[in-house]
């Protein structure tokens, strides 16, 4: 006996549970650099003129990188998700 219901399709599941991981994971990887940067802008943790405000500029330059590549990694799964039906047909 055959019916004509779709059946969920594992792919598009495993692409949803994946991007929810992903989605959980974000902020926190986005900000992982944020509070070290903050304490070298503040002036106070590093003494050298030229030094602390290239150590400072380098965390800030990966700071801004790795908010970015969070933010690609959910636009990748956002990406694939929407390529792949969320249901097969039984001749699939």
């Amino acid at each position: 006996m055959t019916t004509d219901d779709p059946r969920p399709n594992p792919e598009h599941e495993h692409l949803d549970q994946l991007l929810a991981a992903a989605q959980r994971a974000h902020e926190a990887i986005a900000t992982a650099l944020d509070r070290p940067h903050a304490i070298m802008a503040e002036g106070h943790t590093w003494t050298g003129p030229t030094t602390a405000a290239a150590f400072c500029d380098d965390i800030g330059f990966r700071r801004r990188d790795l908010h970015n590549r969070a933010d690609d990694v959910l636009d990748e799964i956002r990406h694939a998700l929407a390529e792949v039906p969320a249901a097969l047909d039984h001749a699939a």
